[in-house]
């Protein structure tokens, strides 16, 4: 405990010394060390916009990648009841409401991909990226687009494997 003690005695002792030590500096010193500062953050903040921009592309990509996955489960489990079963009214219900939840989803990603393409188009234009970080923020608007080309794809897949469920009724 008294190691403890000591330690943290000394440590505001240090940090006391230091602090005198910088008032002594001459307004100089002071002014270079202001612009220095001033230049880091102008570079942090550049990061921070590229970061943030390229965190929302990658965010709606895996959201619309998940979901694309979710579908073609779904699909494969149908295809599978299809295949190896009769036709059930009650598991065609539940396929039918899941497939309203998957398109309601998919409307909402949709949405939210147009926000965040426009969004990041935006920033692209008034923010001074540079011609690597641009070709970057362009290819994962390009990704987030095939995202959701691959999705709607899946998603009409689903709809033509649902309809030939619902055809086997009549076999």
């Amino acid at each position: 405990m008294k190691k403890i003690v000591l330690l943290a005695f000394s440590l505001l002792f240090a940090i006391h010394a230091y602090s005198q030590d910088n008032d002594k500096l001459p307004e100089q010193s002071t002014a270079v060390s202001i612009d220095s500062l001033t230049v880091r953050l102008k570079r942090l903040q550049h990061d921070f916009d590229f970061l943030s921009c390229e965190y929302k592309l990658n965010e709606v990509k895996s959201e619309l990648d998940e979901l694309t996955h979710y579908i073609d489960i779904s699909s494969n489990g149908i295809l599978i009841n299809l295949y190896h079963s009769q036709y059930d009214r009650a598991l065609y219900a539940a396929y039918s409401k899941r497939y309203e939840a998957f398109c309601t989803n998919f409307d909402a990603l949709k949405e939210k991909t147009e926000t965040v393409k426009f969004s990041v188009a935006y920033d692209m234009m008034m923010l001074g990226f540079t011609d690597d970080e641009f070709k970057v923020l362009r290819a994962g608007l390009d990704s987030i687009e095939k995202s959701l080309n691959r999705a709607e794809y899946s998603l009409s897949y689903h709809d033509a494997v649902l309809r030939s469920y619902q055809g086997k009724k009549y076999e």
